[in-house]
């Protein structure tokens, strides 16, 4: 069972606490843009959580979800996540190869399509509550691409400047956005900022 703790800040501005959540469960129906539509979400557990509360210290709230293309994939995954958490499925890594063929299978059934999106809110600089939604969607299966052109870019960013110092560390805040969406370039890739 994949359980791990969400760090929620929105309690007291000076103490953070911790939610205690389980992976794939928090099912909920988020709508991205076309062509992407309304996809699934569950919890999952990333790095993120605690590397950006470290980062941003005024942060109150991270969460992370993460969703499969296809609905009954994802229903599925969520359904054996609940198993797993009640006990009826002991040992689920057992069924690891049968599941990555059964969703291999299915996949015929997609459309190529990934999304993704960070909402952030907060008090703006003159005091108001605002929300902005910015968001990504790759078509023609170019989603694969995604995790890695950060690291790309990174490199890129190593090897043409002398700007970051040499060490080991968490790269949280070594790259701008602009930096990483240049790395986009020539990929099935549209992004957007909205109010929300």
């Amino acid at each position: 069972m994949s359980l791990f703790t969400v760090p929620d800040h929105s309690k007291a501005r000076t103490t953070a606490s911790r939610s205690q959540v389980v992976g794939w469960q928090g099912l909920r129906r988020v709508r991205f843009g076309t062509p992407a539509g309304k996809r699934w979400l569950g919890y999952c557990d990333v790095p993120d959580l605690e590397l950006f509360q470290l980062q941003y210290k005024d942060l109150h709230t991270v969460r992370f979800s993460a969703g499969l293309g296809l609905s009954v994939t994802h229903l599925g995954t969520w359904f054996l996540s609940g198993l797993t958490r009640v006990g009826v499925l002991k040992r689920p890594e057992k069924y690891a190869s049968l599941l990555g063929r059964l969703a291999k299978l299915l996949e015929r059934f997609g459309n190529g399509t990934s999304a993704m999106y960070v909402r952030m809110s907060g008090v703006s600089e003159i005091g108001e509550n605002t929300a902005r939604r910015w968001q990504l969607i790759a078509q023609d299966n170019d989603g694969i691409h995604i995790p890695c052109l950060a690291a790309v870019a990174l490199c890129r960013k190593l090897v043409d400047s002398d700007v970051i110092d040499p060490g080991a560390r968490a790269c949280v805040g070594l790259l701008s956005l602009d930096e990483y969406l240049v790395e986009l370039e020539g990929l099935s890739i549209q992004i957007s900022l909205e109010r929300d």
